[in-house]
Order: structure tokens, then sequence, then C-alpha cells
């Protein structure tokens, strides 16, 4: 078994372990090239255990595994002395092996549909991936490369429908969600995701205080917080967004990263409070933490935790 280390990297960020990796090198070892069907191997799982020295059932969960994590995709053929199946080395199986070119299905599509791929012309390969990436029903000549049963036809015609139509559903989510939002920061309502809850953040509150607190940009720090989440979970609480909101705030009115440009003072801002020893900025005062304190809100459902 040839693997290489950025195949290793890609076995273990799909959860593969040993028996999966040998499974996986046998299935490639006894498959074909086909320049139009793709790499292709037909076996039965007797058949894979007695070349890896795995038990049937060892064989049968690691296949299993591969194919629900899109490395490799099947369709049955026969029962023949246990399952006998295409197997078609898709594009994570190629690159766990270390494979120049990825093949041309991609693992994110679900396992029934790849397993519909096996065995099919790469014209008809072509036009599945390209409707599933494009998030659009399958083209109208798509039909002519394809050789198989009518049901199988209208079974992959159904995945890709439903596939558009999630991305439109989607896409009328997050446009709903970003038209509310602008409706709230239009009323002064600024939303903040956290780690353990929602929290708003009504700027009307510091604008009417005419103190230094009114000129927090309230987006800027959203941003600034949004990513050091990311970096650092844990310190982004309902309970801290005051004192941070407070704190970022005045750093970018008056604190150290106040001449910088907004995408220089953010980058700043993240990369300190990500790598952890951030304290209370020089010179603010409580004014700062007092206001941004009552301007606090919480919507309803706000004790929920954000993912």
């Amino acid at each position: 078994m040839n693997i290489t280390i950025a195949g290793l990297i890609e076995a273990r960020a799909a959860g593969f372990g040993l028996n999966d990796l040998i499974v996986l090198a046998v299935l490639n070892d006894c498959a074909w090239d086909d320049a139009d069907t793709g790499r292709v191997a037909d076996s039965a799982t007797w058949e894979l255990a007695q070349r890896t020295g795995l038990s049937k059932h060892q064989v049968e969960h690691a296949v299993a595994k591969l194919a629900k994590a899109g490395a490799v995709a099947r369709r049955q053929l026969v029962k023949r002395a246990g399952e006998s199946a295409l197997t078609l080395i898709c594009d994570l199986g190629r690159r766990v092996l270390g494979e120049a070119n990825a093949h041309d299905v991609p693992a994110d599509m679900p396992q029934s549909l790849r397993n519909l791929l096996v065995g099919r012309s790469a014209a008809f390969r072509l036009a599945v991936r390209e409707a599933w990436e494009s998030r659009q029903p399958l083209a109208p000549g798509a039909r002519d490369a394809f050789a198989g049963l009518p049901r199988e036809f209208d079974a992959v015609e159904s995945a890709l429908r439903e596939n558009a139509l999630c991305a439109m559903e989607r896409i009328s989510t997050e446009i709903r969600a970003q038209q509310q939002l602008d409706l709230e920061e239009a009323n002064g309502l600024y939303t903040f995701e956290t780690d353990d809850g929602v929290v708003q953040m009504d700027r009307r509150v510091l604008v009417e205080s005419k103190a230094a607190p009114a000129g927090i940009d309230l987006r800027f720090v959203r941003d600034v917080l949004s990513r050091v989440r990311s970096r650092r979970p844990g310190l982004v609480t309902r309970a801290r967004l005051p004192e941070l909101v407070a704190e970022i705030g005045y750093s970018r009115l008056l604190g150290f990263v106040s001449r910088h440009d907004a995408a220089h003072a953010e980058r700043a801002l993240v990369a300190t409070l990500s790598r952890g020893g951030w304290s209370r900025p020089r010179g603010i005062r409580d004014s700062f933490y007092s206001l941004t304190r009552s301007s606090v809100r919480y919507p309803q459902g706000g004790d929920r935790c954000v993912a």
C-alpha cells in the first residue's frame, strides 16, 4: 500500500482507519481503467476478504464506510457467495491513494446518486456533475448518454431536482434572514451570535448618550467577534459580550487601532483576541462598559445555542 502524506491527511480527515485503507488499496489494485466508465472493480466480499486477510464482516464494514464517505460508489450486480458489485473509485478515494487527477464523481453527492453513476459513460457522469455543482436540473440531451433502466434515469433526475430545489430554498432563506437583519439595523438593533446564544445591541442607547461610545461601529465589532469565535471557541459568550463590545469599540475609536484602516484594524484585533492575553485597553472609562451593558437586548429564543 503506497499512500502519500497528502493521502494520509485526506484519509484522517475522512475518518478512515487501517482496515478502510487496506480495502481501498485492494479495490484500486483489482480495478481496471476504462476511458468511458472510469476506474471500476468487480469484486465479491469474499474475494476482498481473501485478498486483504480481513474477515468478511471487516470488509463489509470498511466498504460501507468508504461508500458513505464518498471514496467509492457501489452498484450491486448479483448475490454470488456474498455481495458482488461494481465499485467505482471516486475523487476522495483517488486523493487518498495519491492519484494525480481526481475522478469526476464528487464526494458531496448523496450516496444513492453516486451509486447510480457506477458504470455510466463519462459524458453522462460529466453532465450529472455539472448539474449537481450548478444546482440545476439535468441538461435535456443527457438522456442520450445514458445506458440504463428508465427508472434509474428518473432517480438521477429526481436527485438533481431535489438538489436544485434545496439550493433555491436555502438562498431564499438567506435573503429573508438578511432582509430581517437590514430592517433591524435600520431600527438600531444589531444581532450578535455568541457561543451560548443570540444577543442584540441597541445602538440608539449609545447614540442618545452623546458620549464617546456613540461612535462605536457595531458592524465592525460584530465582524471581529465572528472571526474570533471561529478561532477561539468559548471566549465570546452572552455574559461577556457587552465587555468585549466596549473594549473592541474603544480600541477602534480611541485605542491602538484607531489610526489603522478598517481591514488592518480588524486583522490586528482578531489576532490579539484569538491568541489570548487580551486585557482592558489603557484609558478606557467605565462609561464604555455601562453603556454597552445598558444597550443589551435578548431577543426571543436568545438563550439557544448558536452553531
